[in-house]
């Protein structure tokens, strides 16, 4: 299929990286097309007497030939991620005489979307973005050249209908895109495109809030919370002194905060130290393999020590809090979670003020148990809910309580805020809890667990690195 595309601007703001703030009275600027480049074609943005260019993706269908261009300060999200002071808005309208292919614009967002992987695993952290956002621009024109996302249209999903093919690719790739966009606007439009794009089967979802990597069919109930008392891992957890866990981890995290490394150190990464941290405002270098978390953290800080991850024992950090180490390493069903690669037994620290955008987990194969070891005194916000809370799919958020268990699906989005109390110091005490994965209760052959451990692995990069 095909259609003539609309005469609507498309913009596109390329950073202007150094060498540049000389020439901001009288700048010379000159925009050419690459119509040979892939999959779309580029457009090289040169500028100042040292003639610096900036290269980018565009779209086959915009006429780069009448496009305009202009400088602007850059925003203070772009100083940070591109470490510039200005950037060149691009205009150009879209042709009205070009036939738009559906099925070139899904496959060319879906390689935009690989290609924004190997640019974030490179560390090129604005490429990335770029890409994932032509990724985005190309699908979602797709799906509205197919009439998917019009709410008085039915799509075809037949499975020999080619167009339902390009619908279906390019749905799946402006979900992921979006997701690894991050940003409050692109989770806006997230909400706004999965609930049609599920009605119509465009997405291999049953839930548009449950969208995990990989999502195993037949795990029932599918439901976002779990009673506690049926989930063995979780009885484990409130059989334990959470008082004795939590003095032996404020001792922890006091040492790591006299230390080097502060809790709004700008990095997940372990330090040496053996916590893993991530702030909202992130330095520049930052590796590539925290890019996926830093996207998450909207504002604040979260901390966290591993124990049990990356396939064994974090022995150094288990010295750190042996009785809280011991207590969790005597559930075989969390810690075989963490030696298969499925999840990870750690301490959570969130300082006041942070806020976890929504989010999905790798797969509904498994459960997340969070045992309460220290949280702030109950307040409620303007709108009723709690002050700090998690909220899982579409149910009321809750608030965690010393001493008690939470059990929830974390493939289902999920978000977690903490608003600081003005009335306290620092606006409150850290938010420390125990959190554990665990198999989901149906998943009770130990084949069947490593296979579905191997596939998360191999699928969840994709949700977390991009």
């Amino acid at each position: 299929m095909s259609m003539s595309g609309s005469s609507a601007l498309v913009s596109l703001r390329v950073p202007l990286v150094g060498g540049f703030e000389k020439n901001i009275h009288a700048p010379t600027l000159e925009v050419t097309h690459e119509t040979n480049a892939k999959p779309f074609g580029a457009i090289q943005v040169a500028w100042g007497e040292e003639a610096q260019t900036a290269r980018v993706p565009w779209p086959a269908h915009v006429n780069v030939d009448a496009c305009t261009a202009r400088i602007k300060k850059a925003t203070t999200l772009e100083r940070e991620e591109n470490l510039c002071d200005w950037v060149c808005i691009v205009a150009a309208p879209r042709r009205d005489s070009h036939e738009l292919d559906v099925h070139e614009l899904a496959r060319c967002g879906e390689q935009l979307r690989r290609e924004a992987q190997g640019k974030d695993a490179q560390g090129d952290r604005a490429g990335s973005r770029h890409a994932l956002q032509e990724a985005a621009r190309a699908c979602r024109t797709c799906l509205q050249a197919l009439h998917v996302l019009h709410p008085t249209t039915e799509a075809e999903s037949s499975v020999d209908d080619e167009d339902a093919k390009a619908a279906r690719t390019a749905a799946m790739c402006l979900v992921r895109s979006l997701e690894h966009i991050g940003g409050d606007d692109a989770q806006e439009e997230l909400r706004a495109v999965c609930a049609p794009l599920v009605a119509k089967g465009l997405l291999p979802f049953d839930d548009p809030l449950q969208r995990p990597a990989v999502l195993i069919r037949g795990l029932v109930p599918t439901q976002p919370w779990w009673r506690p008392t049926d989930v063995p891992m979780a009885v484990h957890l409130a059989s334990l002194d959470w008082k004795a866990m939590r003095a032996e981890v404020l001792a922890a995290l006091d040492a790591a905060r006299a230390g080097a490394l502060p809790p709004s150190a700008p990095s997940r990464q372990a330090s040496d130290d053996g916590w893993r941290h991530t702030a909202a405002t992130m330095a520049p270098g930052v590796n590539a393999l925290s890019e996926g978390w830093r996207r998450i953290v909207a504002a604040g800080a979260w901390t966290e020590l591993p124990l049990f991850a990356g396939h064994g024992v974090v022995e150094s950090n288990c010295k750190l809090v042996p009785r809280t180490a011991h207590g969790i390493g005597t559930a075989p069903d969390a810690t075989e979670v963490a030696f298969c690669g499925a999840g990870e037994c750690i301490v959570s620290v969130l300082r006041p003020g942070t806020r976890l955008r929504p989010h999905c987990g790798p797969s509904n194969n498994r459960l997340t148990c969070h045992l309460a070891l220290q949280v702030p005194p109950e307040r409620r916000r303007d709108d009723g809910s709690p002050a700090c809370a998690i909220r899982v799919g579409d149910a009321p958020p809750r608030a965690w309580r010393e001493g008690e268990v939470l059990v929830f699906d974390d493939s289902f989005e999920h978000e977690v805020w903490y608003e600081p109390d003005p009335s306290l110091p620092n606006g409150g005490p850290d938010r420390v809890i125990a959190l554990c994965h665990c198999w989901h209760p149906q998943i009770s052959k130990d084949a069947f667990r490593f296979e579905t451990a191997e596939a998360v692995l191999k699928q969840s990069q994709d949700l977390t690195t991009i």
